[in-house]
């Protein structure tokens, strides 16, 4: 049975709530900060679709970089370096 087309359910940022409405376990600011990168993303993929009027899909990947990304300007870290290093390593 294919749910997406019995129940009519939209894919990517369209699925779902624009606020995280589910985060158990996470500090107040591990969710806001989450959601800054959600948004983020979500206006990257507007910007880009706007200038090209090509459709680019959204990968989690992307938000968890700028999650990362987030938390490096908060605490001045550079994880996001090192997480960018560690997956170009893995597909070299």
């Amino acid at each position: 049975m294919n749910f997406n087309k019995v129940f009519k359910l939209n894919q990517g940022y369209n699925c779902c709530s624009d606020s995280i409405i589910a985060a158990h376990y996470m500090p107040p600011r591990d969710v806001l900060r989450l959601d800054i990168a959600i948004q983020t993303q979500q206006n990257i993929i507007d910007m880009y679709k706007k200038h090209t009027k090509l459709n680019k899909r959204v990968a989690f990947k992307d938000i968890i970089k700028n999650y990362i990304l987030l938390e490096d300007f908060e605490f001045g870290g550079r994880r996001l370096q090192e997480f960018l290093n560690s997956n170009i390593s893995k597909t070299n």
